[in-house]
């Protein structure tokens, strides 16, 4: 394609998304016809090759449509999709470069501040660099330019030219995409990039120094137990329910759904817990502690891990829902989003 494209890679999840919205009926497809244009329309209608180059303009069309049926219009909806997007690159393992980002985590300190600062700075830049080729691959335009911040001495700022031609939503998961990829080897747990927006390019800028970015946990914390909390109330009644969903392949509870089978705990389950180290407590909805609805905000089904007395979100119920009822894809997510927040499990290593 001579024209401004993105990967199918990228677009796919996209395409479904808008796929489900139109049979859900939250949009007519008259409506739609009218929002996607034709190249859009020949994307859903036909069959997305992760490897093929599509119009970025159809793509853009995409995301306008989700951000304002979906995300009621809100910017920060459309960062969440771009944070979203670079977690599934990151679990799917397909790109190796993602493997040196750890470094930035195994950096010990020399003690000798000016030689820490020039390693740090060094391997950071390393960092970004990294990540920037996984960007370059997904778009065929737009050049990246990694250039100190005049503003501030010990930050970086990434310019990406694009003359106009990076529609304004796709520049915002960009965004989402930046910062989850910066979650996934910094030892803070902030956004570390925000956007500075022109006509012909845009900036993202560091929030803060890159030695503070250094300075989170180096250690990992052991995790004491793990809270298994399902989307369903205790009780015969609730058990015989879920029961009679599975039975009937209903949308039930999908933690459930990947811990217990219709007559009880599935085998392999029972493996998981033990193989993990730590004790795995089972909790239903009406039986949550202030510790656990504070955790949760009450998103349910969740998984929470405990460590002395703190508590953190460990798998959302969105993460869970991935799984898509695997043991095993549930237990690789638990060691990966542990290590995401400084965490370990004893027996996961």
């Amino acid at each position: 394609m001579s024209g401004p494209a993105i990967k199918g890679a990228v677009l796919r999840g996209i395409v479904e998304q808008v796929i489900q919205l139109r049979d859900e009926g939250k949009i007519d497809a008259t409506q739609l016809e009218f929002r996607l244009g034709r190249e859009g329309m020949a994307c859903l209608e036909g069959k997305i090759q992760p490897a093929t180059w599509y119009p970025i303009e159809a793509y853009g069309r995409m995301r306008e449509l989700l951000q304002e049926v979906e995300g009621r219009g809100q910017d920060q909806y459309t960062i969440d999709a771009g944070a979203a997007s670079a977690r599934r690159l990151i679990e799917g393992g397909h790109y190796a470069q993602l493997d040196y980002l750890k470094r930035w985590r195994e950096y010990v300190p020399t003690g000798h501040l000016e030689i820490d600062h020039e390693n740090q700075t060094a391997l950071f830049r390393q960092q970004i660099l990294l990540v920037r080729t996984i960007h370059d691959s997904l778009f065929n335009f737009a050049t990246q330019k990694l250039v100190p911040d005049t503003e501030f001495p010990r930050r970086f700022q990434l310019e990406t030219w694009d003359d106009g031609m990076m529609p304004r939503v796709c520049r915002l998961a960009v965004l989402g995409f930046w910062n989850e990829m910066s979650l996934h080897w910094s030892g803070q747990h902030q956004p570390l990039w925000y956007m500075v927006q022109h006509p012909d390019h845009y900036v993202l800028r560091m929030t803060r120094d890159i030695v503070e970015e250094r300075e989170g946990p180096l250690g990992e914390r052991w995790i004491d137990r793990l809270s298994f909390i399902f989307d369903a109330n205790s009780g015969f009644g609730a058990a015989l329910l879920d029961s009679t969903r599975k039975i009937l392949r209903l949308n039930g509870c999908d933690l459930c759904t990947i811990t217990h089978g219709i007559t009880g705990e599935k085998k392999e389950m029972v493996s998981c817990r033990e193989s993990l180290g730590v004790p795995i407590e089972y909790v239903h909805r009406d039986e949550m502690d202030g510790v656990m609805i504070e955790a949760t905000g009450n998103r349910l089904p969740a998984i929470v891990a405990h460590s002395s007395s703190s508590a953190w979100l460990l798998l959302d119920r969105d993460v869970i829902a991935r799984c898509k009822g695997s043991v095993s894809d549930l237990r690789g997510r638990l060691t990966f989003y542990a290590a995401k927040l400084g965490l370990a499990l004893p027996n996961a290593r």
